[in-house]
């Protein structure tokens, strides 16, 4: 499900090129988190799966046990919509046989 631009924000911390991002609404609000390990969708028993970690840099508050399926959910939707975004202004290029060099 599509995300509203303003239930997150991207953030960086100075001399720093990774960004995380920031939850601004909603029951997570103030969590900032980042991705890592992120695999690309490919298809399983006809659905797509993207595969990723995450790391919680601050929790803004909330307890682990706050963060379960519609966390997961949450910021994985945040995800496919930026490689959606990625991909559309072509920031992002899918290439079926990536040789050695290619830049990730």
């Amino acid at each position: 499900m599509r995300q509203e631009k303003s239930v997150y924000s991207f953030m960086s911390r100075d001399g720093e090129e990774d960004s995380a991002f920031r939850i601004n609404e909603g029951k997570f609000k103030g969590t900032i988190y980042s991705y890592s390990n992120i695999i690309l969708p490919r298809e399983q028993n006809e659905i797509l799966r993207l595969s990723f970690k995450f790391d919680i840099l601050d929790s803004g508050g909330h307890t682990r046990e706050d963060y379960g399926d519609d966390w997961v959910n949450l910021i994985g939707d945040i995800l496919a919509d930026q490689i959606d975004e990625r991909i559309e202004t072509e920031q992002l290029v899918f290439r079926p046989n990536p040789t050695e060099g290619d830049p990730l």
